[in-house]
Protein backbone atom coordinates (compact mmCIF):
# COMPACT_ATOMS: atom_id res chain seq x y z
CA UNK A 1 0.00 0.00 0.00
CA UNK A 2 2.88 2.41 0.46
CA UNK A 3 4.95 1.69 -2.99
CA UNK A 4 1.11 2.21 -4.05
CA UNK A 5 0.80 5.34 -2.14
CA UNK A 6 4.56 6.27 -3.66
CA UNK A 7 3.98 5.44 -7.40
CA UNK A 8 0.59 6.48 -7.88
CA UNK A 9 -0.30 9.41 -5.51
CA UNK A 10 -2.55 11.57 -8.18
CA UNK A 11 -4.45 7.99 -8.61
CA UNK A 12 -8.61 8.34 -8.32
CA UNK A 13 -8.60 5.07 -6.66
CA UNK A 14 -5.76 5.80 -4.49
CA UNK A 15 -8.17 5.56 -1.33
CA UNK A 16 -7.86 1.90 -1.63
CA UNK A 17 -4.33 1.39 -1.30
CA UNK A 18 -5.06 4.32 1.87
CA UNK A 19 -7.67 2.24 3.01
CA UNK A 20 -5.61 -1.22 3.26
CA UNK A 21 -3.01 0.89 5.34
CA UNK A 22 -5.23 2.25 7.51
CA UNK A 23 -6.56 -0.97 8.20
CA UNK A 24 -2.80 -2.53 9.02
CA UNK A 25 -2.16 0.62 11.47
CA UNK A 26 -5.41 -0.29 12.92
CA UNK A 27 -4.49 -3.87 13.57
CA UNK A 28 -1.58 -2.88 14.84
CA UNK A 29 -3.16 -0.91 17.07
CA UNK A 30 -1.21 2.74 15.61
CA UNK A 31 -4.57 4.07 15.97
CA UNK A 32 -3.35 7.81 15.84
CA UNK A 33 -1.76 7.06 12.31
CA UNK A 34 -4.97 4.81 11.25
CA UNK A 35 -7.09 7.60 12.07
CA UNK A 36 -5.76 10.01 10.07
CA UNK A 37 -5.83 7.59 7.13
CA UNK A 38 -9.54 7.31 7.73
CA UNK A 39 -10.67 10.69 7.29
CA UNK A 40 -8.24 10.85 4.05
CA UNK A 41 -10.22 7.74 3.02
CA UNK A 42 -13.50 9.08 3.79
CA UNK A 43 -12.64 12.76 2.88
CA UNK A 44 -11.98 10.94 -0.71
CA UNK A 45 -14.90 8.32 -0.83
CA UNK A 46 -17.38 9.49 1.81
CA UNK A 47 -19.52 6.61 1.70
CA UNK A 48 -17.09 4.12 1.89
CA UNK A 49 -19.00 1.26 4.41
CA UNK A 50 -15.87 -0.57 5.13
CA UNK A 51 -13.57 3.01 6.20
CA UNK A 52 -16.55 3.56 8.36
CA UNK A 53 -16.61 0.84 10.16
CA UNK A 54 -13.01 1.04 10.58
CA UNK A 55 -13.18 4.30 11.66
CA UNK A 56 -16.11 3.72 13.98
CA UNK A 57 -13.77 1.25 15.88
CA UNK A 58 -11.12 3.34 15.91
CA UNK A 59 -12.52 6.39 17.60
CA UNK A 60 -14.33 4.07 20.02
CA UNK A 61 -10.71 2.68 21.32
CA UNK A 62 -9.82 6.53 21.31
CA UNK A 63 -12.98 7.88 23.40
CA UNK A 64 -13.58 9.96 20.99
CA UNK A 65 -17.41 8.66 21.52
CA UNK A 66 -19.09 11.98 19.80
CA UNK A 67 -17.10 11.26 16.32
CA UNK A 68 -18.00 7.72 16.67
CA UNK A 69 -21.76 8.33 16.67
CA UNK A 70 -21.13 10.59 13.92
CA UNK A 71 -19.73 8.15 11.43
CA UNK A 72 -22.32 5.04 13.10
CA UNK A 73 -25.36 7.46 11.72
CA UNK A 74 -23.41 7.95 8.57
CA UNK A 75 -23.00 4.03 8.01
CA UNK A 76 -26.66 3.08 8.91
CA UNK A 77 -27.79 5.90 6.19
CA UNK A 78 -26.19 3.44 3.95
CA UNK A 79 -27.58 -0.14 5.92
CA UNK A 80 -29.71 0.86 8.42
CA UNK A 81 -28.98 -3.24 9.67
CA UNK A 82 -25.63 -2.67 10.45
CA UNK A 83 -24.67 -4.85 13.99
CA UNK A 84 -20.97 -5.31 15.28
CA UNK A 85 -21.92 -8.82 15.01
CA UNK A 86 -22.16 -8.84 11.29
CA UNK A 87 -18.99 -6.59 10.47
CA UNK A 88 -16.90 -9.10 12.67
CA UNK A 89 -18.23 -12.28 10.93
CA UNK A 90 -17.21 -10.90 7.58
CA UNK A 91 -13.73 -10.60 7.96
CA UNK A 92 -11.07 -13.28 7.74
CA UNK A 93 -8.98 -12.25 10.44
CA UNK A 94 -7.02 -13.29 13.40
CA UNK A 95 -9.19 -14.52 16.54
CA UNK A 96 -7.37 -11.80 19.02
CA UNK A 97 -8.00 -8.79 16.02
CA UNK A 98 -11.54 -9.71 15.79
CA UNK A 99 -11.82 -8.98 19.29
CA UNK A 100 -10.08 -6.22 18.99
CA UNK A 101 -12.42 -4.84 16.41
CA UNK A 102 -15.63 -5.68 17.92
CA UNK A 103 -14.48 -4.09 20.92
CA UNK A 104 -13.90 -1.09 19.20
CA UNK A 105 -17.42 -0.95 17.46
CA UNK A 106 -18.86 -1.38 20.83
CA UNK A 107 -16.87 1.10 22.60
CA UNK A 108 -17.76 3.26 19.11
CA UNK A 109 -21.61 2.54 19.27
CA UNK A 110 -22.25 0.01 17.11
CA UNK A 111 -25.40 -2.20 18.10
CA UNK A 112 -23.78 -5.58 18.58
CA UNK A 113 -26.75 -7.84 17.48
Amino acid sequence: AEIALSLSPRDPHIFLAEHALMTARFFNRQLEEAEMLAETVLERHQGHRSALSVQIAILGHLGRYDDAARCLAMLQEIDPSVTAEKLAARVPIRPEDKIFYGEGLRLGGMPMR
